[in-house]
């Protein structure tokens, strides 16, 4: 709700504050998180961290759980802390998160070496890249006495200049001549190009094909005139699902494109979801986590055409009819919009609600719509980002096991350390005469899709 019904002026004045703060990160080139999705980490954050920081100590205890080595944590506060004082604020987390869950793989590669550039020099020492694969031996599967060679072969490769450390333009060079590594270039860009608000619906719908691909998804074969097989909907459905970290507005935006396909895909992807026993406001509630419906009134018909699909699927039993769904559903969103949107001041009265519905689908009894708007009144439905990046932590293997983390800082702390560990085998691979072999599925983590 605005200020006008907060209560106290310093709640304004805080609120205020905060909005111009959002403003200005979801401005930075180095956010690449919509307005909607910040304001929602920020609520976590503060929840989490009501000064506004997290010390050193904060961090490595809410990671420890996860078995993320101190000096991951070291590195991750060295290379985050601009202000020197030992911790971790808001913009410097969400900068590390964007780069992480939405960045390009060289993005992320530029954040992995800046962890293992523990002086921050801008070059990583031998020294420096010991420490790494000896913190980190478990993860990458090498033995204590295997440690000096594999780091000599390393620089014997990576360091062209022989000057003794690696740019990071030769750190880049030699991780990224590895085939594995490649899987993770091409997975990483096709994600951070499907969350780009400039991408069109053509783009989109191969970034989705390459993570198909990753994924080890059924994408067909090519066709003989050397078309490629268009993608079924539960495939888009597993790719949009499994691949942590897509941006919900890029999927509402995707699947609310008036491209012929999108109604399989947008079918497939709310029939995913189990909405069964749910009222419809709750049901709307529970997409939300994982897409946000966009503005323009066609894009939304088009996406509630397909949730009141799934809704009604879910729900067999219930009186509504799908076009009753669907006009209800829609009228939802517009009564949420009207009472939480500060620009709205004479906000819709309960029987205003159930006048205009019942006007339209006279089957809706007044008991539904009654609870439909006390409930809509007392919590907005909205974008639950922070949750659903919670919720939906992969483990690191390719089976996309999902685990719960309790807030941003541990979220974080295992997004560097699987990407970290990638990395690092990629450079064990590199070792001159040393063939890379394929990763075992322990070792293969979901960092290459963390959009």
């Amino acid at each position: 709700m605005g200020c006008s019904t907060s209560g106290t002026a310093s709640s304004c004045l805080r609120q205020t504050s905060n909005q111009v703060h959002l403003g200005k990160i979801a401005e930075d080139e180095r956010s690449l998180f919509d307005k909607r999705e910040l304001r929602d980490l920020l609520d976590k954050w503060l929840a989490d961290h009501p000064s506004g920081k997290t010390t050193r100590n904060e961090f490595a205890a809410a990671v420890e759980k996860f078995n993320i080595d101190g000096y991951v944590v070291d590195g991750i506060v060295a290379s985050l802390d601009v202000e020197g004082d030992d911790c971790i604020d808001f913009q410097d987390a969400i900068f590390c998160l964007s780069t992480f869950l939405r960045g390009s793989a060289t993005d992320r590669l530029m954040a992995i070496f800046s962890v293992l550039d523990r002086n921050q020099d801008g070059r990583v020492s031998k020294q420096e890249l010991m420490q790494a694969f000896s913190t980190q031996r478990r993860v990458v599967s090498i033995r204590s006495n295997q440690l000096n060679k594999i780091v000599t072969d390393v620089f014997e490769k990576a360091d062209t200049d022989r000057s003794g450390s690696m740019t990071f333009e030769e750190f880049k060079e030699v991780v990224n001549q590895q085939s594995e590594f490649e899987q993770h270039l091409n997975a990483a860009n096709a994600a951070s190009q499907f969350n780009d608000s400039n991408t069109g619906w053509n783009a989109r719908y191969e970034s989705v094909r390459c993570l198909a691909k990753f994924l080890q998804l059924d994408v067909g074969t090519q066709k003989g005139n050397g078309d490629l097989n268009e993608l079924s909907g539960p495939v888009v459905a597993d790719v949009l699902d499994m691949s942590f970290g897509l941006s919900p507005i890029a999927i509402g935006e995707f699947l609310a494109h008036q491209d012929p396909k999108n109604r399989e895909f947008a079918s497939c992807f709310f029939a995913s979801m189990d909405f069964a026993g749910m009222t419809l406001d709750c049901a709307l509630r529970q997409a939300s986590i994982r897409i946000c419906f966009p503005g323009e009134a066609q894009k939304v018909d088009r996406l509630i055409s397909a949730f009141a699909r799934a809704y009604s699927e879910s729900n067999p039993g219930i009186s509504m009819d799908e076009d009753t769904v669907a006009i209800t559903s829609y009228a939802i969103l517009m009564l949420n919009s009207d009472l939480h949107n500060d620009g709205v001041r004479k906000k819709m009265s309960c029987l205003e609600f159930i006048s205009n519905t019942q006007k339209v689908v006279p089957n809706m009894e007044q008991q539904q719509l009654e609870g439909i708007y006390r409930r809509v009144q007392e919590e907005e439905i909205r974008l639950d980002f922070a949750n659903a990046i919670m919720s939906g932590s992969y483990t690191s293997n390719l089976e996309a096991d999902r685990v719960q983390t309790n807030n941003i800082s541990t979220t974080l702390g295992q997004l560097i350390n699987d990407e970290l560990g990638t990395v690092l085998r990629a450079l064990r691979a590199s070792r001159p005469d040393t063939p890379g072999s394929p990763p075992t599925p322990d070792q293969r983590t979901t960092s290459f899709v963390h959009i």
